[in-house]
């Protein structure tokens, strides 16, 4: 049958080096090392593996800085004077691996390495830190598999230093400055009277910082066959932590070195892609804030900087983008790209914090599609800003956008049939909410709309709500403006519209809208008014001046007063006028009635009734003989219960006996 290993070999290697002092306590310096290689051959069928061959290496390290003169190192007592002295550890293994026929793997390959250090300073504290590792595994798959090949790699390192020291300038008097490269004063040289550079005290920040950075990457090769021909993922940190004196720590990371990526390759016909990826960044800065003076320099106060507050500034930015493949999508490519960031700030108790988000969206279409469309851009901002004072006062200011551009694949000029080339849309609102004050929103906002025969249409629209304990009002206007393939003037809309809605719910709204062409003009109102149980009462009010029709209106003000009231009131005055002059006449013929034949001395009274043009009238008379030539009458008539009239007559009679 035959043993499992056909064939073994091993080889080692090791060493061992050191400096010491004369009596051997301290290590000076050291190198100390192992290497072995195993190589093992297995027989057929005996084993997975054909054959495997692992490599591992060590080292140990001590190596110290002397202090020296001209080159040669000084001692002291009789010991040579240590400025740090550095340990290192370092470990790595290497193993190939080949597997028989009939396995899911051909080959493999696994390598680990790992280290670690330290520094110290003469008096045996550590100065600073380091380590890390870096492994990875590589395998090709045998044929037949779903995978042809994978790589995946894993390395980071981690390097700290301590009390890291900065300097920011000089301190004189507690509280004058001076230049870090002059060492004086002032930038030209020059120092105040009385005051000597041997005094200033230094203006330093002191930190421990450390940085960790890593990179991993897992790649997967598929075979031919499948959907996916390649999926890869990256991720890379680099990550700045310091520490301060009191304990708190601040934050520094670049977009550049923060980022993960995925890339997925698809086989033709196997897929609606060709190309997926994913890539985010991260950046990151946190620490303390100095205050600064005029000059944009930061103010010392007894040789040491003064602190004003905490900052943050946070960002991530994730793209993705689609490539897709001829037949499967009506879509070429798509790119998004989402921007979050996060900014606060604290200064001497008061806050800022700022959130912002904004999206951009692309996308190219292929040709010959139904809806015409070429290319599409979307994108939306949002940000919101809160601001809090050291009273506890403060306001919130919000902004949020939103744009919009579509291209059609279109035939122009004299080929075109007046569709719709693009259209390109923008909105932008803003609110502000502050401490003891009403609140207030505006939103502006337009819209292009360009034809094949070079006709347009633009609107711009925009409103303003104010709320307050008492309501809430709102005013919006909105302007269309058409122009012709000629680039001249088509049509304009103008209108605007005020709501205003108590805190009881009832509410008003008023619109007013100018409609105007080469036609004429047409002047629209309405006023709608709903009580707090929700019953609304609109009235209307259209005024129109047509190039044909000359001037209609079902209502027209003119000089601040109403005209069609004041011939409305014309009117009823006209007929009052006509109606009492009807009943006038009525009483006239009511009185007229025939005076009866008396005697001296006798008295007759007559009753007569009078009627023209629908008006009727009445009347009562009195007659009376004085003589027998002389004689007087009168009569008084009445009509409608309000007009009256009377008359008075007297005669003579001339002749006979």
């Amino acid at each position: 049958m035959g043993a499992e290993v056909a064939y073994q070999t091993n080889e080692k290697e090791t060493w061992d080096e050191k400096t010491t002092s004369k009596d051997g306590a301290t290590v000076y310096a050291a190198d100390k090392r192992s290497d072995e290689t195993n190589v093992k051959v297995f027989s057929v069928g005996k084993n997975a593996l054909h054959r495997e061959s692992v490599t591992t290496e060590s080292s140990e390290s001590v190596e110290t800085e002397f202090d020296r003169l001209n080159g040669d190192v000084l001692f002291v007592d009789g010991k040579p004077v240590v400025l740090s002295v550095d340990s290192n550890k370092s470990a790595s293994s290497v193993t190939d691996r080949l597997f028989q026929d009939g396995q899911d793997k051909a080959n493999e390959q696994i390598k680990t390495s790992s280290y670690e250090g330290n520094r110290k300073n003469a008096a045996g504290v550590v100065q600073g830190t380091w380590a890390g590792h870096d492994n990875s595994t590589t395998v090709d798959y045998a044929a037949g598999q779903a995978l042809a090949n994978t790589f995946v790699q894993d390395q980071a390192d981690e390097v700290t230093a301590k009390a890291v020291t900065t300097n920011v300038g000089f301190n004189y008097d507690g509280t004058a400055k001076a230049n870090i490269g002059s060492n004086t004063l002032r930038d030209n040289g020059t120092v105040d009277a009385g005051l000597a550079v041997k005094d200033a005290q230094a203006g330093d920040i002191v930190v421990d910082t450390k940085l960790d950075t890593s990179n991993k990457e897992d790649t997967k090769t598929y075979q031919d066959g499948g959907v996916k021909a390649l999926e890869s993922t990256t991720v890379a940190t680099n990550v700045q932590t310091v520490t301060y004196a009191d304990g708190t720590t601040g934050t520094i990371k670049s977009a550049a070195n923060n980022q993960e990526s995925t890339v997925t390759l698809f086989n033709k016909g196997k897929a609606d892609k060709y190309r997926e990826a994913v890539n985010t960044t991260q950046a990151e800065t946190t620490g303390k804030t100095y205050k600064t003076d005029a000059d944009g320099d930061i103010i010392l106060a007894n040789g040491k900087p003064v602190e004003q507050g905490t900052s943050s500034d946070k960002q991530t930015v994730k793209t993705t983008e689609n490539l897709y493949q001829i037949g499967q999508e009506r879509k070429t490519d798509t790119v998004v790209v989402t921007d979050t960031s996060e900014k606060t700030a604290n200064v001497d108790g008061s806050g800022r914090d700022l959130t912002a988000k904004a999206t951009d969206e692309r996308i190219e279409y292929r040709a010959g599609q139904k809806d015409g469309k070429e290319s599409e851009v979307n994108g939306t901002t949002s940000s919101e800003l809160k601001v809090t004072n050291t009273d506890k006062t403060g306001y919130t200011y919000k902004v949020n956008g939103k744009t919009s551009n579509v291209t059609n694949a279109t035939e122009m000029h004299l080929l075109a049939t007046r569709d719709v080339k693009s259209v390109q849309k923008s909105e932008w609102t803003e609110s502000l909410a502050a401490s003891g004050k009403n609140a207030v929103s505006i939103t502006r906002g337009n819209e292009v709309v360009n034809r094949t025969d070079e006709s347009r249409t633009g609107t711009v629209y925009g409103s303003e709500t104010v709320t307050a304990a008492t309501g809430t009002t709102t005013v919006a206007k909105k302007e269309v403006d058409v122009t012709d393939k000629f680039g001249t003037f088509e049509s304009s809309t103008l209108s605007r519209t005020e709501t205003k809605v108590a805190a009881d719910k009832s509410s008003t709204v008023n619109t007013k809208t100018r409609a105007e062409s080469v036609d004429g003009v047409v002047l629209t109102s309405t006023q709608t008014n709903t009580d707090a149980a929700g019953k609304a009462v609109t009235s209307t009010r259209t005024t129109s001046l047509n190039s044909t029709t000359g001037l209609t209106t079902d209502q027209i003000t003119l000089n601040g007063k109403d005209l069609q009231t004041e011939l409305n009131r014309m009117g009823n005055n006209i007929d009052d006028v006509q109606r009492t002059a009807y009943r006038g006449i009525a009483i006239a013929l009511a009185a007229q009635q025939a005076v009866p034949n008396i005697a001296p001395g006798q008295v007759a009274v007559f009753g007569g009734v009078g009627h023209y043009e629908g008006e009727t009238a009445g009347s009562i008379g009195v007659v009376t003989s004085f003589t027998d030539r002389i004689s007087a009458s009168g009569a008084f008539g009445f009509a409608g219960g309000s007009e009256f009239g009377g008359r008075v007559g007297v005669a003579y009679v001339f002749g006979g006996k």
